[in-house]
């Protein structure tokens, strides 16, 4: 007779734990981040010493305004991108051979260099440009520059 206690009593210990994980799981994806196209930024930047740092100082100071930003650091990413879900689109790309990364390029092309789009091209000496007519922000990357480069974008997605 005292075995039948002890099941029952195992059995509702199991139901509360799994009840207690279901909601937890709730909760959490409840704070999924949602973005609002008028006040959400991407940051779109290929990995490096200056660019992290780049994206770090714009992150901290677009924080400070309450917009939400995303950032990715594989520029092939854009390719899955919607400019309409955006205020603003930053990509730091390096310039090659005069030329823009090939997703950055396609990602430009089809979005007829949108004005939400803010390209910064780096390079060594900051004064390659690229074939294309595009208004960028051309920059060396020097980490002594940096805050220039930071306060360029930030007037032009602000």
């Amino acid at each position: 007779m005292i075995k039948k206690p002890k099941k029952i009593i195992l059995l509702l210990r199991q139901i509360t734990i799994l009840s207690i994980i279901f909601l937890m799981l709730i909760f959490l994806l409840s704070f999924k981040r949602i973005h609002k196209p008028g006040k959400s930024i991407l940051i779109a930047s290929e990995k490096s010493g200056y660019k992290n740092q780049l994206v770090k100082l714009l992150t901290e100071e677009l924080k400070k305004e309450n917009i939400y930003i995303e950032v990715i650091d594989d520029l092939s990413l854009l390719r899955d991108i919607k400019i309409n879900d955006w205020k603003s689109i930053i990509i730091i790309n390096a310039i090659r051979a005069r030329r823009l990364y090939w997703d950055v390029e396609n990602f430009i092309e089809d979005n007829n260099m949108d004005n939400k789009i803010v390209l910064i091209n780096t390079s060594k000496s900051g004064k390659f440009k690229t074939d294309h007519n595009i208004d960028a922000i051309t920059a060396a990357s020097d980490i002594n520059q940096i805050d220039k480069v930071k306060d360029m974008i930030l007037d032009r997605v602000k």
